[in-house]
């Protein structure tokens, strides 16, 4: 509100006035100062000069939120305005600028390390995988070479078993068909000669392919190897000879049940021993799904050497012995 008579303005809330512009007291509104009467003098009789020019309390704070002096009013203009507020977002930005620049290389320095460590081992994996690559391929080439080396000895292998291998004809084996025996007995395949010799004309093919391709390998049949016995009792007990086929019989049922419980034998473990000690003992086989088993002089059980004269030497040199050592 301004004084109509000092022109001064003064501030409705400092005054406690409420803000009415439709008041008629506003136009003839005078100010605390020129409202009241000018003091001319004191008690002293002491003349006061008056001057509304001079300030009577210089030191005097100005109220809060009051408008501008007169002297000091000066409306700003709109490019002033936006020149100050583009000369404080230009420095926020700069300010936040160098901040987060400060914020990201702080935090981001460990990050741009491990990248470097990992650029590296790349180049490490790469390199070695470049070699890898190199040697498998050189190492499929010598395959490849081998290969060929191989085969080439195996067609001269073949020319020269060709060579060496020993003549044999049709007539050979016809002849020597024809010349079987009639009162021999049948091998393992249970086929009599007197069949054979009357099937000569048909068999002769088939058994020459045989006997060529087995000189051509070297290699030969393992049941070529075994015949069929049939033991004819001569002298002594007739007794014994009983007792080895019930042996076998024997044999036969332990290897049934094992089948039927879900227990199949090894033979190359299975071993056979007899103990006696005479010094020509009967020497009989024993099969086990018709393999023969092997004969031993001596097993170990539970931790003990039995050997077939049970002196039990072997236990003691193998055992006894070797414990001793140790204890020594």
């Amino acid at each position: 509100m301004q004084c109509t008579e000092c022109t001064k303005l003064y501030h409705l809330e400092c005054l406690s006035i409420p803000s009415n512009e439709d008041d008629p007291t506003t136009s003839t509104w005078l100010c605390p100062q020129c409202h009241g009467t000018q003091k001319l003098g004191n008690n002293d009789n002491t003349l006061v000069r008056y001057n509304p020019n001079i300030t009577v309390r210089p030191g005097k704070r100005q109220v809060l939120n009051s408008p501008l002096k007169a002297s000091d009013e000066r409306p700003i203009t709109r490019d002033e305005m936006q020149e100050i507020i583009k000369d404080v977002v230009t420095q926020f930005q700069k300010t936040m600028r160098i901040t987060i620049s400060d914020i990201l290389g702080t935090e981001l320095k460990s990050l741009k390390e491990e990248i470097v460590d990992m650029k590296k081992s790349m180049n490490f994996i790469y390199t070695k995988y470049e070699s890898i690559t190199k040697e498998h391929a050189e190492a499929n080439d010598k395959i490849k070479l081998l290969e060929t080396e191989n085969g080439a000895l195996q067609s001269k292998v073949e020319d020269f078993l060709e060579q060496t291998a020993p003549y044999l004809s049709k007539d050979q084996i016809l002849k020597s068909m024809k010349s079987l025996d009639l009162n021999k007995g049948p091998g393992p395949d249970c086929v009599p000669p007197l069949f054979i010799k009357a099937c000569v004309d048909e068999l002769v093919t088939p058994i020459y392919l045989i006997f060529k391709k087995s000189l051509k390998s070297g290699l030969f049949p393992d049941v070529w190897k075994s015949g069929k016995v049939v033991p004819i009792h001569k002298a002594d007990n007739v007794e014994v000879v009983e007792d080895i086929e019930q042996f076998q019989c024997d044999v036969d049922r332990m290897v049934n049940w094992c089948r039927d419980n879900g227990m199949y034998l090894n033979t190359n473990k299975c071993y056979r021993m007899k103990f006696s000690r005479k010094i020509k003992s009967l020497n009989t086989s024993y099969k086990i799904n018709g393999d023969i088993i092997k004969k031993t002089e001596e097993v170990r059980d539970l931790g003990i050497v039995f050997d077939k004269k049970l002196t039990f030497v072997p236990h003691i040199e193998h055992t006894l012995t070797t414990r001793a050592y140790r204890m020594l």
